[in-house]
């Protein structure tokens, strides 16, 4: 596969309406009321204007002061398939999110225009029959920790970044170990000091004697270093997961040791860890932390399993598998070790005070750090091709199948409808941000009248429109 075109666009997670027909007219849609206890069969019409025409915020919400849409047949309407579902979940969250975010930049992800040209509707082709819908010309915060939309299209595209890595370093006759290094906390550490406190530690101990001769005796060419944060009981949980890349023609050979060159590097490499994470207790200890040796490891790696193995990471740790999770531990009265997503769903479903302060922290501390740091020149050894956050979260496709990458990155997209500053606004503020997206995937001629039936951006039918 071409590495180009995985960086450009990450897996899709889009969204298609449950009924749409391009034939139905505005003057056919049931208008009135519907709420809980109401007939079951009445659907839900557009908000009412003012008698001044225009719309009043509180045309805007629901008797449950939820936000609902111009159609609230479609707010209302059930995701095809669980891939639909999460795109609806994503930008829901990120709209609860502006609410309590301490971040500017994520506060104007997905609502800020770039410019006054205006915020386009654009289709891309995925697999054979299906369209990819998206929005181009707004800001994308590229927060890869505390975005729910942004951080799950970056963590796709990084977990394919990592796939193809290790498929060739299987090529080149490569090996790895997984080596994870941890310190304990308690309820009473800031996170930024835990923080500081491991990544510190890191840069001391690959700058060190002991790691130098690691190096020299498993053959270690270079490492990628992911950061893992959780919450529990215990307070905050910081914890480094590395994979050591090893060059199985430059590790040391143990006599009596028989097997094929991968093997003989990861006992190599397991042979010579005892130092390393001695060196690690040191260098934790001198900050103010401990780091107890039983709870370093270091395991080798089965290459034909990696990939795998660490897209879970970058799954679990995002907002699609807080939502999972939270979903089916719904009615469960415990709390286990939540990731920082996990609590921002709680934020978002339930609100508690605690969960809030636990939110802001999380955003100031994560601010500005890596996640994924990958050792000088390991990408150009893996041959991977540099592809900044920023640019994967600015994808107006918000993810795409991977495969159907490689054909949208070619054809480009297709703009199948403009608005101004002023009608994204009232589009952006809505849940009519992603049900236009579903409307326009199944039919992109039915966005003619589900606009006409927006008492917003009715203009839109001869303005903005391409014929």
């Amino acid at each position: 596969m071409n590495k180009t075109s995985h960086a450009m666009r990450a897996p899709f997670d889009g969204a298609t309406s449950s009924s749409v027909d391009g034939s139905r007219s505005p003057a056919t849609t049931t208008h009135g009321p519907s709420r809980a206890g109401d007939d079951a069969g009445v659907e839900h019409g557009a908000p009412a204007p003012r008698a001044d025409g225009v719309l009043g915020p509180e045309a805007w919400l629901g008797s449950d002061g939820e936000a609902v849409g111009l159609l609230d047949t479609y707010a209302n309407s059930a995701p095809l398939t669980p891939r639909h579902a999460r795109r609806r979940s994503r930008f829901k969250a990120r709209q609860a999110l502006r609410s309590i975010t301490t971040l500017d930049r994520v506060r104007a992800c997905g609502m800020t225009p770039h410019d006054s040209a205006g915020v386009a509707l654009v289709m891309s082709e995925g697999a054979p029959g299906e369209r990819i819908a998206g929005w181009r010309g707004v800001v994308s915060c590229g927060s890869v920790w505390a975005c729910p939309r942004c951080s799950a299209v970056i963590g796709e595209h990084r977990a394919e970044e990592l796939r193809e890595g290790l498929d060739e370093w299987r090529r080149q006759g490569g090996a790895v170990v997984l080596l994870t290094l941890t310190m304990q906390h308690t309820r009473e550490d800031a996170l930024g000091d835990l923080w500081d406190g491991a990544a510190g530690s890191w840069r001391r101990l690959v700058g060190g004697k002991p790691w130098l001769n690691f190096k020299a005796a498993s053959g270690v060419v270079g490492t990628l270093r992911v950061v893992e944060v959780t919450h529990g009981a215990a307070g905050w949980h910081v914890h480094l997961h590395v994979l050591v890349f090893l060059d199985p023609a430059s590790s040391v050979r143990w006599h009596g040791v028989g097997g094929d060159p991968q093997f003989e590097a990861h006992f190599a490499a397991l042979a010579s860890r005892g130092p390393i994470v001695r060196a690690w207790q040191r260098i934790v200890g001198r900050t103010g932390f401990f780091a107890s040796e039983h709870a370093q490891d270091m395991r080798p790696v089965s290459l034909d399993e990696a990939g795998s193995s660490l897209n879970r990471y970058f799954v679990k740790n995002g907002w699609d598998a807080a939502d999972e999770v939270a979903r089916g531990a719904s009615k469960k009265g415990r709390r286990g070790n939540r990731t920082p997503m996990g609590i921002l769903h709680n934020v978002t479903t339930g609100g508690l005070v605690d969960d809030v302060e636990l939110w802001n922290e999380w955003e100031q501390a994560s601010h500005g750090r890596r996640q994924m740091t990958w050792s000088r020149g390991l990408r150009s050894t893996l041959r991977l091709v540099v592809v900044d956050d920023a640019d994967v979260a600015a994808d107006p496709a918000d993810g795409a199948d991977t495969d159907a990458s490689l054909a949208a990155s070619a054809r480009g997209d297709d703009v199948v409808l403009v608005l101004t500053a002023e009608e994204w606004r009232h589009v952006a503020r809505t849940p009519n941000q992603w049900l236009l997206l579903e409307v326009a995937e199944r039919d992109p001629d039915g966005c003619r009248w589900w606009l006409a039936a927006s008492a917003t951006c009715d203009a839109l039918l001869t303005d903005h429109i391409p014929r």
